[in-house]
C-alpha cells in the first residue's frame, strides 16, 4: 500500500484537502500564540526563529547562512536583521567580504533566549494538552523528515514570519 492509501484508511473519508486544512490550522495557531508572546517582547516569529539558530550555533553566522538554515529569502533575514540590531538583541559586523555581515548575540539576546523560551513553553503547553507524547514526537519526527525530503524540491522560500 502506498503512502496516500495508508492516509486515506487512517483518515477515511478525509481528502488531501482536508488533510491541508487540518495542517494549516494547527500551524496558524502556533503561529499566533507564539506571536503573541513574542510582541511584548518586541520580537516577531521570524526575529524568534533567527535568535535561536544563532544560540544553537555558539558562535557567530552569516545573515546568508541563517538565511538558508530557516529556508528563507536572504532579503527576510536582512530586514529582521535592522529591527533585531536596534533593539540590541544581536550585533552584527562585517565580515571578510564588504557586503557580507556576520550576526551575533548580543548579551541581551543570550539573556532573552532563555527567559522568552520558558514563557513560550508556558504558551503552548494547552494547545498539546492531551496530546500524547508519542504522538507529538511523532509529529516533530514527520514535520523534519518532510522538510528534510523537500530541499531537493524547488521550492519558492516563505516568509517564517
Amino acid at each position: 500500500m502506498g503512502i496516500f492509501s495508508d492516509i486515506a484508511l487512517l483518515f477515511k473519508d478525509h481528502t488531501t484537502y482536508d488533510i491541508g486544512l487540518i495542517q494549516a490550522k494547527g500551524y496558524r495557531v502556533f503561529k499566533q500564540v507564539s506571536a503573541e508572546v513574542l510582541k511584548p517582547q518586541g520580537l516577531t516569529n521570524l526575529e524568534w526563529a533567527i535568535l535561536g539558530i544563532l544560540s544553537h550555533s555558539h558562535t557567530s553566522m552569516r545573515a546568508s547562512e541563517v538565511a538558508a538554515a530557516l529556508g528563507v529569502q536572504p532579503s527576510l533575514v536582512s530586514r529582521a536583521i535592522i529591527s533585531m540590531e536596534k533593539n540590541k538583541w544581536i550585533k552584527v559586523s562585517q565580515g571578510e567580504d564588504r557586503r557580507e555581515r556576520v550576526l551575533a548575540l548580543t548579551e541581551k539576546g543570550e539573556d532573552g533566549i532563555f527567559r522568552i523560551e520558558k514563557l513560550m513553553k508556558l504558551a503552548m503547553k494547552p494547545l498539546i494538552a492531551n496530546v500524547a507524547t508519542r504522538d507529538l514526537i511523532g509529529y516533530l519526527r514527520t514535520s523534519a523528515q518532510i522538510s528534510e525530503n523537500s530541499k531537493d524540491l524547488s521550492l519558492d522560500n516563505e516568509e517564517v514570519d
